[in-house]
């Protein structure tokens, strides 16, 4: 199941779930702890701020990698992409042509 975060609410979660990710439902979300959102003072930072801040929180996540858990619907999606790609081999671009397509698009040619 995919789950994302709704931006406009961000106590929701909005779950996507079906053997093609077809179906949303919203459900409520709750954390052991929460914390305000956003914590006290963030409002208060510049943009540069702000974004060190993030990647502060995020270095701190990902510092012990082998402690974050793979969700089952990574897996899912792994073993769905997997599969597609073992019956059709030939079905995807190439790393070159993906280059050029994200060069072409970064510098507004399509």
């Amino acid at each position: 199941m995919h789950r994302v975060i709704d931006t406009v609410q961000p106590h929701l979660v909005v779950e996507q779930a079906g053997p093609r990710y077809t179906q949303w439902k919203r459900r409520k979300c709750t954390m052991p702890n929460p914390v305000p959102l956003p914590p006290p003072g963030f409002d208060d930072l510049s943009v540069d701020e702000k974004i060190d801040y993030l990647q502060s929180l995020w270095d701190r996540i990902t510092a012990g990698p082998d402690t974050i858990p793979v969700p089952k619907w990574h897996r899912d999606i792994l073993d769905e992409r997997l599969e597609d790609y073992r019956e059709t081999p030939d079905s995807g671009d190439t790393w070159d042509v993906v280059q050029e397509r994200l060069r072409k698009s970064l510098n507004g040619q399509h």
